[in-house]
């Protein structure tokens, strides 16, 4: 069970509120001017993956880095949340040393229609009999990750379906803060409501979506006992080389002299491309066509059972990627060969961090962390 302090949000009263993940930023730009940063540039608080592990002791064969969206009635399922935080200070220049504040709120099977905004009642109750002194670990955690057990008849309270799979569903809502979490009035209109968590610095200001990212996952249990593994990926390479984890073995890459303003702006107004001026290096995940399992619910039009869908997101602190997301394995054709991505260095030396987050169709996910360092 996650044992974190509650001291920080004792005061925090929350009832009947809606809850809602925020929608992924998105990028524009026209004419000769910059454009933003690509979404896969971390340059504030954001969350990579959130990934389940089912650790029941009835089931000691389920490995935590294997076991994926899916789980067992009963079974205890701990949730482990990837993130980081890459906001720079544009007074000091200085990468923020606050630990984010994280926290977890379950407690939510079968709503109506198995949408998330039908948990709001059932997380109402909870929040209502919320005791900072004497929390019920089993719906409100703290800290980078969480436990909960699913209830046992979370699929036979559930009237079985005419026709599909009979399952349940559990959904687990999160909200991770550079500063202080705190009760906020609901707004917005719409099914989905408002999120009623807000985020806050020292002086009681509230911050912005580089400093606050709330959001859900879900989990499902199927009565035929069906699992779901997290994507098996065999590593990670650079330029075809392998690269280990660990920052002492961080990959050496030569520094770019073009700019960030001249490599933001369109193709059509700049005079050179910078990847015609500077070393290009190809970033990729290694895989194989273990990679993605048979999907118990999916078949080609002659009967034949397909794979589970899997693609990978890149993302860096620093630099640029070429493309952010790649497909790694397709239903119908199976393992794609060519999974990689592009990365043009930052002008700056210094340390960057790579991520791919390779998911599946049906929830499961794995987080590869590298690290290169600019010279």
């Amino acid at each position: 069970m996650n044992k974190q302090t509650t001291r920080p949000l004792r005061r925090l009263a929350l009832a009947g509120a809606a809850l809602a993940a925020l929608a992924a930023p998105m990028i524009a730009g026209s004419g000769c001017g910059n454009t933003l940063d690509s979404i896969s540039k971390i340059d504030g608080l954001r969350v990579l993956a959130v990934i389940p592990a089912v650790l029941d002791e009835a089931h000691p064969t389920l490995g935590t880095e294997e076991t994926g969206s899916y789980a067992r009635p009963g079974d205890e399922v701990t949730f482990i949340m990837s993130y980081y935080d890459g906001y720079v200070d544009p007074t000091t220049g200085e990468q923020r040393s606050q630990t984010p504040q994280i926290l977890w709120l379950a407690g939510c099977y079968n709503p109506p229609g198995d949408a998330y905004y039908g948990c709001y009642q059932q997380l109402a109750e909870v929040l209502q009999n919320f005791d900072p002194e004497n929390p019920d670990l089993n719906y409100v955690g703290f800290g980078p990750s969480f436990t909960t057990r699913l209830p046992a008849d979370i699929v036979s309270s559930r009237e079985r379906p005419a026709v599909g799979p009979y399952y349940g569903i559990a959904y687990l809502f999160f909200a991770v803060c550079a500063g202080t979490i705190k009760a906020i009035p609901p707004s917005g209109g719409g099914q989905a409501g408002s999120f009623p968590l807000g985020c806050f610095d020292e002086a009681g200001n509230q911050l912005g979506a580089d400093s606050f990212v709330p959001g859900y996952t879900q989990i499902y249990a199927f009565d035929d006992d069906r699992l779901n593994q997290n994507p098996r990926v065999q590593g990670f390479t650079v330029d075809g080389a392998s690269a280990a984890e660990g920052l002492d073995q961080a990959v050496k890459v030569a520094r770019c002299s073009v700019s960030d303003e001249e490599r933001k702006a369109p193709a059509s107004c700049s005079k050179q491309d910078p990847a015609e001026i500077c070393t290009t290096y190809k970033l990729d995940i290694v895989a194989d066509d273990t990679v993605a399992e048979l999907d118990p619910d999916s078949s080609s039009s002659d009967g034949e059972p397909l794979k589970e869908v899997v693609w990978v997101d890149y993302f860096v602190d620093r630099g640029d990627l070429d493309t952010e997301i790649k497909l790694v394995n397709d239903a119908t054709t199976g393992l794609i060969e060519d999974h990689s991505t592009t990365y043009l260095p930052p002008t700056e030396p210094g340390l960057v961090t790579v991520w791919a987050v390779v998911h599946d169709a049906r929830g499961g996910s794995t987080v590869l962390t590298r690290y290169l360092q600019v010279e």
